[in-house]
């Protein structure tokens, strides 16, 4: 009796084994496409750059330069509505707004559509005129540290300098005018050489710059004193510091 018991025992083991061997089988051809799809995929362990997303509008971001200025993204659409009302320079290149052919590559083409591009320097400074010549680069680094005997001339008659930034817009032959479509600078050192400038969330000095852009815009005849409001105690401190190195008293 005991021998039959065990044997009868056994029989239930395999057959429930086989049972279950059936069923797995089963349910396996049942879901193969997915169970293949899943197997055969290969999986991405490569590391993606996070991506930085944000939900402020304009009046929260800025153009990331690698210069020590960052345009607020408002300033920049005003300067590129200030270009906009100009006529594209195409015969003299020389003058502020003319054609860019982008040699260096810095705008995808799907974003200007393969449409005409325009360039016009973005700057804070009120002093350069859009409607002048600007002063050439080789005379820059004479006006901006002259002799101190011809200081009295270079402050009458300051350059007319456009700045290392540059605003570039889609020139719309048959629309109302040019439109903005992004920021690019000459890197530290290069003079022909551009990168675009990446947009960004607003940093603390891009707020304060922002200030300051705002209250000469609301008055044009508003003079810049000092200090400034976009400097803080840190930069004053320097700026003096500074001074008191490259203009010593003299002696008496």
């Amino acid at each position: 009796n005991t021998s039959s018991i065990q044997t009868h025992l056994n029989c239930r083991s395999q057959l429930s084994q086989f049972i279950h061997t059936l069923l797995s089988t089963f349910l396996l051809v049942l879901n193969y496409p997915v169970t293949m799809g899943m197997f055969s995929r290969k999986p991405n362990r490569e590391p993606r750059e996070p991506r930085r997303n944000t939900e402020d509008d304009g009046r929260n971001l800025q153009y990331y330069t690698n210069r020590g200025v960052d345009l607020s993204y408002r300033s920049v659409q005003d300067m590129s509505r200030h270009a906009a009302s100009r006529p594209i320079q195409r015969e003299n290149r020389d003058m502020y707004p003319h054609p860019y052919n982008d040699r260096e590559k810095v705008f995808p083409k799907w974003e200007s559509r393969d449409r005409p591009l325009y360039e016009a320097p973005a700057t804070y400074d009120d002093d350069f005129d859009i409607s002048k010549k600007p002063t050439p680069s080789n005379k820059m680094k004479t006006a901006r540290n002259p002799h101190r005997n011809d200081r009295a001339r270079v402050l009458g008659n300051p350059p007319n300098d456009p700045g290392p930034y540059r605003v570039v817009g889609i020139h719309e032959e048959e629309g109302g005018g040019p439109s903005g479509l992004g920021v690019m600078y000459h890197p530290e050192g290069d003079r022909r050489g551009f990168v675009r400038s990446p947009l960004e969330p607003m940093s603390r000095e891009g707020h304060r710059v922002e200030l300051r852009y705002e209250d000469d815009r609301r008055n044009s005849s508003r003079k810049t004193t000092w200090p400034a409001r976009d400097y803080d105690a840190e930069d004053l401190a320097r700026y003096e510091t500074q001074y008191k190195q490259e203009r010593r008293p003299r002696r008496r």
